[in-house]
């Protein structure tokens, strides 16, 4: 393996995913759900171990009968709440949330390009069934594939593989230009014991949320993020911008301005927008990070 493969970051795949941007021109994107009870750490299975990130709330300029249209009919979310300005879906063991954006919303916090909000968002899957859920978002979206470093041989070439947090994902676009992440991270061991098959069941909660920063603000979200709310950088020891654990993660990312990716025609930019997220954390509140419209709610 090459030291540039050892090296690859989560941060360089945020920055730098390449996608022909025919690909989603051309393609229109428009159960029972599983709750994870309390675990005992490391020792329990990962489907008993509660997730960090218990409700999304987001904005889009996208019509909500597309983000309907997408989220329930075609990945098979249910509807949890449905109204004129928002809906909610059961995105596993998290609420979901799609709100209709004012023009304050869009003007005033920091987008660039056409600025509407997007975002960046990942849900945790069995770690044995990255390759059946490959496929069956494949038959559902186009894939985001990787750069070469990210591959991983015994994979088809449209799964990343990150080696240096022992997990392999898929990436996609919702009608929003969201850019959604199913993540297998092996390290939680929650294998699914029917592993020839992948459906939203096996969509077990949200998994990352993507905060924006400028380069001087990174520190201060990173800083609030320890006292605030109790969390550590992931993993250990690394480069501060990743906050939490396998079972959730805030990402601290200066990116405000900048192309949503390096070398694609995607029509987003990194922005600030709003975002509220409910966490499970150790220091319960309600927090605000200064100068930002960031909301992080811990129970």
């Amino acid at each position: 393996m090459s030291q540039s493969a050892q090296r690859l970051s989560r941060r360089d795949v945020l920055r730098r995913v390449p996608m022909a941007a025919a690909l989603l021109a051309a393609h229109e994107l428009p159960g029972q759900i599983l709750t994870s009870q309390p675990g005992d750490g490391a020792q329990a299975p990962a489907r008993s171990v509660e997730p960090r990130i218990r409700a999304l709330r987001l904005l889009t300029a996208v019509p909500l009968a597309r983000m309907r249209s997408f989220y329930h009919d075609k990945i098979g979310f249910d509807i949890a709440e449905d109204g004129k300005s928002e809906v909610t879906f059961r995105a596993g063991a998290t609420r979901l949330t799609f709100a209709t954006a004012r023009p304050e919303d869009i003007r005033g916090k920091g987008g660039r390009g056409n600025g509407e909000p997007m975002y960046h968002f990942a849900f945790n899957i069995p770690c044995n069934k990255i390759r059946d859920a490959r496929a069956w978002q494949s038959r559902r979206t186009p894939l985001v594939p990787p750069r070469r470093e990210a591959r991983d041989e015994n994979l088809p070439g449209d799964v990343w593989h990150f080696r240096h947090w022992n997990a392999h994902s898929v990436f996609f676009f919702d009608p929003a230009f969201n850019i959604v992440e199913y993540i297998a991270r092996h390290d939680l061991k929650n294998e699914a014991a029917d592993a020839d098959r992948f459906d939203t069941h096996d969509i077990l909660h949200a998994s990352e949320i993507g905060y924006v920063t400028t380069r001087a603000d990174q520190a201060k979200a990173i800083g609030f993020m320890r006292e605030k709310l109790g969390l550590s950088e992931y993993p250990r020891g690394a480069d501060p911008w990743a906050m939490g654990d396998e079972r959730g993660l805030l990402l601290c990312l200066a990116r405000v301005g900048e192309q949503w990716a390096e070398h694609t025609q995607t029509p987003v930019n990194w922005g600030v927008f709003p975002t509220e997220c409910t966490i499970r954390g150790p220091k319960a509140g309600a927090y605000e990070m200064d100068g930002l419209p960031y909301i992080i709610r811990a129970e």
